[in-house]
């Protein structure tokens, strides 16, 4: 078995895109992404700028986003394709001064249940994106 470390970015969709296909030139073919990113603002809403919350969103959104997106061709090529996002326990409940990771986390939890659903109607991988609460 082959296996190789790479630091990528997720915030930055250049990167991802362009990670994808080196682990595709340099293995020949992805089965399995795990995507998960995260990283936490302590702020009541009112306080927090729209650069950290940008910030955040950036990382704990649209990396999990991106990274599926980016994988995903190649997940189907490969015929035995598995999408795992990570999220959190604050993408099923909410609490006080988390308004922007909470946000975050249910988007990931939102897109991953809607992901499953059409690739399940395309058939498109022998398993469907999970959503899996951590933390």
């Amino acid at each position: 078995m082959k296996v190789s470390v790479s630091v990528v970015d997720v915030a930055s969709k250049d990167e991802i895109y362009t990670w994808a296909d080196e682990v595709v030139a340099e293995h020949g073919a992805v089965n399995l992404i795990f995507n998960n990113a995260g990283v936490n603002l302590d702020y009541d809403f009112k306080s927090m700028s729209d650069e950290d919350m940008d910030w955040l969103m950036d990382i704990n959104f649209w990396g999990v986003f991106n990274g599926t997106r980016a994988f995903l061709p190649y997940l189907e090529a490969s015929g035995d394709g598995h999408v795992v996002n990570v999220s959190s326990v604050f993408g099923l409940v909410s609490v006080p001064r988390q308004s922007s990771y909470n946000a975050a986390k249910f988007a990931v939890r939102g897109f991953t249940e809607s992901l499953r659903m059409e690739l399940k109607a395309n058939g498109a991988l022998s398993r469907r994106p999970r959503f899996i609460p951590a933390g």
